[in-house]
């Protein structure tokens, strides 16, 4: 008798013993390249990310550091300007213009000067008298003083050097920080006739300027600044090697005189200052005095 097999069964069990007894895996070449290959990627994007995060935050820093440098900066010109300005108001308490009274005072004193000239002379007082109590302010340079010299240096803005190039006190350009113009003109020095290279101004504001930095500019005249009075001021400039000639101060009086100059001078002596402030010292103790008598 022949014997039969049952060949789906044989195949059925055999097809589950394989699956049932599946091979362990083992890493070949290629696939460790490959896991390595994404690790070092991984590191290269890794380090670019961190390279860009220390590039943020260092260039975030310096914009920081750069914006408050220039803060500071600001900071500085602004106390600057607040320090001038400061300085210019210091200079306009003693205008003593606080009142209506004292303003038309001083404003009838203006219109006596401008009484004492006709015509061109008349014109350029107009022209400097503005610009010399604005010195006179700023700078502490008497207005007489300016005004006056002024008036004989450019003979009342009729020299060539005034009417042409806006130097009204015959400053020359000797001074190697001038940055200005220059011109060579015609002058006379101790009498004789010569020239010279003298300043170049844009207008007479600028020239009174000049005059004013000039002086301020120069420890030959620094002791002039100490003199309230506009003839002392001018006598002190002589002093300091301003002009050698021996006639200059004796032009220089007859102008002031004839002018009457000396209404416009609003400067006062260190010890006129310090007399008045005891003075305003003493009047709001005795003011402060009263008031605590009243209260009582």
């Amino acid at each position: 008798m022949s014997k039969s097999y049952n060949f789906t069964r044989a195949l059925s069990i055999g097809g589950f013993k394989e699956s049932m007894e599946a091979p362990q895996k083992h890493w070949s070449v290629f696939d460790l390249r490959r896991i390595l290959l994404i690790a070092n990627i991984g590191w290269f994007f890794g380090v670019c990310i961190l390279v860009g995060i220390i590039y943020w935050t260092v260039g975030y820093a310096y914009q920081k550091d750069l914006a408050r440098k220039e803060s500071l900066h600001e900071v500085e010109a602004l106390e600057k300007k607040i320090a001038e300005l400061n300085t210019n108001l210091q200079g306009l308490k003693d205008l003593n213009l606080k009142t209506v009274a004292s303003t038309l005072d001083y404003s009838t004193n203006i219109q006596i000067v401008l009484e004492t000239s006709r015509g061109e002379e008349r014109a350029f007082l107009l022209s400097i008298i503005p610009e010399a109590l604005r010195i006179q302010v700023t700078h502490r340079i008497p207005a007489s003083a300016t005004i006056s010299m002024a008036a004989f240096e450019s003979n009342y803005g009729r020299s060539d050097l005034a009417r042409q190039h806006h130097n009204f006190f015959g400053i020359k350009a000797l001074d190697p920080r001038w940055e200005g113009g220059s011109a060579v003109m015609t002058t006379r020095d101790r009498g004789v006739e010569t020239k010279a290279s003298f300043r170049v101004y844009p207008g007479i504001a600028d020239s009174v300027l000049g005059y004013a930095e000039f002086l301020s500019g120069s420890v030959y005249y620094r002791r002039a600044f100490d003199e309230s009075s506009g003839e002392r001021f001018v006598a002190q400039v002589l002093k300091g090697g301003y002009c050698p000639d021996s006639f200059y101060m004796g032009y220089i009086q007859t102008i002031m005189k004839r002018h009457d100059l000396k209404r416009l001078d609003f400067l006062k002596s260190n010890a006129q200052a310090s007399e008045e402030m005891l003075s305003d010292a003493g009047m709001m103790e005795k003011q402060g005095a009263i008031q605590v008598g009243i209260s009582q």
